[in-house]
């Protein structure tokens, strides 16, 4: 069996290493030793944060003098009078579908918000007869009236 001989000469470039290793080896566990023998650091509870100085809001304007300014023309003796709402239709045409010769006019009434399919002859939400469906445009009778309904303006396309 080959046995390993080491000898001391062999070792000697690794000294400075060893001595160093050991030597943190020392300080470390001195210092360890050093601190657990002392206490804990005293601690400081006081307050020593800077606290920014109050001052209160001055405005310009006095809420006083604001109140006695009429902003929104004030009283000035006249009467309100509320004008009338504008009467709102109870339906609007949407659109046209076709199947074959059959067109069928798209309305959506404003009381249930729903799209209802009508065809000539039907009567509209108000009274209004539908006289006839073309395309792009729903011809109506309202009081006595013919009334042509179109989807898009000619000049928009």
């Amino acid at each position: 069996m080959n046995r390993i001989s080491i000898n001391a000469d062999d070792l000697k470039p690794f000294l400075p290493y060893v001595a160093a290793v050991v030597g943190a080896l020392m300080l470390g566990w001195g210092v360890g030793i050093l601190k657990a023998s002392s206490g804990p650091p005293e601690i400081d509870f006081t307050d020593n944060w800077p606290l920014p100085q109050w001052s209160p809001y001055q405005p310009e304007m006095s809420s006083q003098d604001l109140t006695q300014l009429k902003l929104w023309g004030g009283d000035t003796g006249e009467a309100i009078v509320e004008a009338e709402p504008e009467p709102v239709e109870d339906w609007r045409f949407i659109g046209i579908v076709q199947d074959g010769d059959l067109r069928l006019a798209l309305v959506e009434t404003t009381a249930d918000k729903k799209l209802h399919r009508m065809q000539s002859g039907d009567v509209l939400p108000g009274n209004a007869q539908i006289i006839s469906i073309g395309e792009g445009q729903l011809t109506i009778s309202e009081n006595g009236e013919e009334v042509i309904l179109k989807l898009f303006n000619a000049d928009n396309g």
